[in-house]
């Protein structure tokens, strides 16, 4: 997806805050306050207006205010990378969007369950293609967004 598409998509949702693949490897910040760090695959070049309308609607169902939203586009050939990263931007919760990028992204899962609160869903693609599977990703968002309902009134 190139720099202005995410750009367009980005702006109609109302997210300001996003990195691409490069700031996803070097960035030393931390995700400005993001209470939840969406992780979608880079190789997902051709995102449809159908697709950003479901992005969009899955990110609604949270409930968070855009800005406590981030949303990084990563190769999933790199992910093994991200573990480090992920620890020390600390967000409190990571969606990862399409069951491909989870399954890469193990062993960085697996380092970070303790830590963090890790949601894998659908990707929005695969949602247009088996429609069935909204009402799983729906409860997957759910649970993501009671978690993090539960914590902030702890």
């Amino acid at each position: 997806m190139n720099a202005n598409r995410k750009y367009q998509l980005l702006n109609h949702i109302g997210i300001p805050y996003w990195l691409d693949r490069t700031s996803v490897c070097r960035s030393n910040a931390p995700l400005f306050g993001a209470r939840c760090l969406v992780l979608l695959p880079e190789t997902i070049n051709k995102q449809t207006p159908e697709e950003d309308k479901i992005l969009t609607g899955m990110l609604n169902v949270l409930g968070l205010q855009t800005k406590e939203i981030c949303i990084a586009w990563i190769e999933t050939q790199d992910s093994t990378i991200l573990k480090t990263e992920l620890l020390k931007w600390a967000p409190e919760s990571i969606l990862i969007m399409g069951e491909a990028l989870a399954t890469r992204m193990i062993e960085s899962i697996n380092y970070l369950k303790h830590s963090i609160i890790i949601q894998v869903t659908h990707h929005q693609k695969h949602l247009l293609q088996s429609p069935e599977d909204k009402k799983k990703a729906y409860r997957d968002l759910l649970s993501l967004k009671q978690i993090l309902a539960y914590r902030k009134s702890a």
